[in-house]
């Protein structure tokens, strides 16, 4: 019986450091924990619905972490979004109102920034370190 305690308790502790020492990085629609990528995409769908009904035009990933230097896609499908900065260290040209396209900023000044589409109101978060 002590045998059976003691490999069961170390199954589970085993089972404590696998869940302790894992990360994940999640891209998920609207939020979650951020990703490490130098594309951010505007949405081309809403999620939980029709624009204005429960759903949310939003950047994919959100909020993004880059390195100081790093050059970031904006890809744009066919809904039209812009990329306005409303806040951070340093303030990059927006990008205008477009779809079906694509526009880089480069990020030399550590520090978060704010972004948001102008039109549809839905704000993203851009992590320089």
């Amino acid at each position: 019986m002590r045998s059976q305690a003691l490999f069961v308790g170390s199954v589970i502790a085993a089972a404590c450091v696998a869940v302790a020492c894992s990360t994940t990085s999640s891209t998920s629609p609207g939020g979650g924990s951020g990703g490490h990528s130098d594309t951010i995409t505007g949405s081309t769908t809403t999620t939980g619905g029709v624009y204005g009904s429960g759903g949310n035009y939003f950047f994919s990933p959100n909020p993004d972490t880059v390195a100081v230097g790093a050059t970031v896609t904006f890809s744009v499908g066919s809904v039209p979004h812009s990329v306005h900065f409303i806040s951070g260290p340093a303030t990059p040209d927006s990008i205008p109102l477009m779809s079906n396209g694509s526009a880089t900023r480069t990020f030399t000044v550590p520090g978060t920034y704010t972004i948001e589409c102008f039109n549809h109101m839905f704000m993203g978060t851009i992590v320089v370190q």
